[in-house]
């Protein structure tokens, strides 16, 4: 074999090698029908900074997913924190997007993909898709966001970290309950499994 086959033959070689592994790589189309809004798997933990409007010291909350269980064949998952209690929906994710539900009912939280515009139905209100490509800037990073609004407030999800920013929003201290304090929620750190 000449030199110059030898050569011709192995540059067919690499193209077919580089060709072979590009195929076996995820397109953006995989990527794209595999993401959720929120990732659900039990240890899954999302912690927050909440920012109130009047103290300079901000708290920590963590967000997890603590366990699972199966109703009518489909699997569903308890999220736990510190600042929202103990009445938590359960959550799943279905091609749609991100579903609760409590004792009484069934409904889609988050829709997931979706468009710009886009409108639902959600607590008796209408649940409305912003944007689905919002750049957020929080403590943990830069996330491009889904920006849901209900009711006048924000919520910001980043497609397979889950929680990136909550709407702030108003609580009431035990000691002064007449006294609003205003909160706000921002992604420090996702611990995703």
């Amino acid at each position: 074999m000449t030199q110059s086959i030898r050569q011709a033959f192995l540059v067919a070689f690499l193209i077919v090698l580089a060709s072979c592994s590009k195929e076996s790589s995820p397109t953006d189309n995989d990527t794209k029908a595999t993401a959720v809004i929120l990732p659900l798997k039990v240890g899954n933990q999302w912690i927050l900074q909440l920012t109130y409007s009047d103290t300079t010291r901000p708290g920590i909350d963590t967000m997890q997913i603590t366990k699972d269980t199966l109703i009518q064949n489909e699997r569903w998952f308890f999220i736990q924190d510190s600042f929202f209690g103990p009445n938590q929906p359960l959550l799943t994710n279905r091609p749609n997007g991100l579903w609760a539900r409590n004792s009484q009912s069934t409904w889609l939280w988050l829709k997931y993909p979706a468009s710009a515009g886009d409108s639902y139905p959600f607590g008796g209100d209408t649940m409305r898709v912003i944007s689905v490509a919002t750049s957020v800037v929080v403590p943990g990073g830069q996330f491009s966001c889904y920006q849901f609004r209900y009711l006048g407030v924000d919520w910001y999800l980043s497609p397979n970290v889950g929680f990136v920013r909550f709407p702030e929003f108003g609580v009431t201290d035990s000691t002064s309950p007449q006294v609003l304090r205003m909160v706000k929620l921002e992604l420090l750190r996702a611990v995703l499994n």
